[in-house]
């Protein structure tokens, strides 16, 4: 029997007509690619966030009926949920609930096979959920609203649980410590040896693991379902001009709204778009030409975040062959203003379209930015002393941080009450999400 489910948001911006379609879109996309069947859609536009439900409380019972007629297992919502709103939900709802970063998260565990991958998802999970452990394990132990004292039912049970995530967490940040240091060794050793490193990136479906094997010769497996590539893949780019020929690499791909503090987290994939000497940036160009501004401004916003130079970048629109002449005028001048900063080439990469102009300017390119790398060419700090010291900080943050959501949760002075939230309560919302 197919599950079903609901997916959602809460708009904060009236005057946004078209950017929430997409968001929603994209949503009903990974919802799907989860094996869900999508039962009912809705949004309720609000310049302010509740504080306790997200949503009105009419709105909240609204569709609490629907959940119970409709036999929902799953809600999934656009916004980004507290720890509170993910449990008051639940309760209201009578299902689980949860948020578009969660959502992306189970994707990725359903898609990853390999070590690293597991590792980088697991952490992001346990960071993500950590003070919603706190909050359930508060309310299952000692009741609801009140926080476990010493004397408390079930408090060494809440400790446990606690300090078992604490501990976890710290088990796996050091051992993605350990190969983020190993990968970066690889990567400054290539560098010595002036080995070239372009890595593809992208949206997922974007054609970029077909671009890979087409430029590559190999023959990796390529699909419809978000996230396929979790973990990068290396081969090097076919020559036939006798010149050693650069490191190609595919790595994971976006998706519209995509959390940074996510992505962050897979902070190997991220070592490969940091330091690849040229970076091309893939987006398909089969959609409505307002969502394409959309993506685009948002993938470039997103590699600005991760660190990724403009020099190093190359736009690459492909499904060239999905746009007739119409179309593709009309994709050009929307998207236009915002490639004015960046070298950019249209190709099909089922078609094989474009390539040869594709890597004729791929090399082009590598051999400009080369020749002003070698000009002013920065001192790089011993790889072992770079990761030992960032592994230090991150591990005393971490430690910081987690004593005290530890200590904070009981503290009687620090108690939520999930009961007697007053209904007019509110979150201000500085800004509507950017793309």
């Amino acid at each position: 029997m197919t599950r079903q489910a609901i997916v959602g948001m809460l708009r904060n911006d009236p005057h946004d007509h078209v950017l929430f379609k997409l968001q929603l879109n994209e949503l009903e996309a990974l919802t799907k690619a989860l094996g869900y069947e999508i039962v009912e859609t809705f949004t309720q536009t609000s310049l302010r966030t509740k504080a306790r439900y997200l949503f009105r409380s009419g709105k909240v019972d609204e569709l609490s009926r629907v959940i119970e007629d409709k036999d929902i297992e799953l809600v999934v919502l656009y916004n980004e949920l507290t720890s509170k709103q993910k449990l008051n939900l639940s309760l209201a709802f009578n299902c689980e609930v949860i948020d578009r970063y969660e959502l992306t998260l189970r994707i990725f565990e359903e898609m990853a096979s390999d070590k690293i991958s597991k590792l980088q998802i697991e952490l992001a999970r346990e960071r993500k959920l950590y003070p919603f452990y706190q909050l359930q394990a508060a309310t299952k132990y000692s009741g609801l609203g009140r926080q476990p004292s010493w004397a408390g039912t079930g408090e060494f049970a809440f400790h446990s649980k606690l300090k078992g995530i604490q501990k976890r967490i710290g088990k796996v940040k050091r051992e993605i410590a350990v190969l983020a240091n190993d990968k970066m060794r690889q990567i400054r050793e290539r560098q010595k040896l002036g080995t070239k490193m372009i890595c593809i990136a992208g949206y997922y479906n974007a054609g970029k693991t077909t671009l890979f094997n087409l430029l590559t010769g190999e023959n990796k497996l390529v699909g419809d379902r978000p996230f396929k590539t979790l973990s990068s893949k290396y081969q090097r780019l076919q020559s036939n001009n006798g010149v050693e020929s650069p490191l190609l690499i595919d790595t994971i791909g976006f998706v519209v709204g995509l959390d940074p503090v996510l992505i962050k987290a897979f902070e190997l994939n991220l070592m490969d778009m940091k330091e690849a000497d040229l970076l091309l940036f893939m987006i398909g160009i089969d959609d409505e030409p307002d969502y394409l501004f959309h993506k685009l401004k948002f993938g470039l916003h997103l590699l600005q975040e991760i660190g990724v130079e403009t020099s190093r970048i190359m736009i690459v629109l492909n499904k060239l062959d999905l746009a007739n002449d119409g179309s593709r005028e009309k994709i050009l001048s929307k998207l236009g203003p915002l490639m004015e900063q960046y070298d950019w080439t249209c190709i099909s990469a089922k078609k094989r379209e474009g390539i040869d102009e594709l890597t004729n300017k791929s090399l082009e390119k590598l051999r400009h930015l080369s020749a002003r790398k070698d000009s002013v060419a920065p001192p790089v700090a011993p790889v072992h002393e770079m990761m030992t010291s960032q592994s230090s900080l991150e591990a005393e943050r971490s430690v910081s941080s987690n004593s005290s959501h530890f200590d904070a949760v009981n503290d009687p002075h620090n108690c939520v009450n999930l009961e007697d939230d007053n209904e007019d309560e509110e979150e201000d919302i500085d800004k509507p999400p950017t793309i």
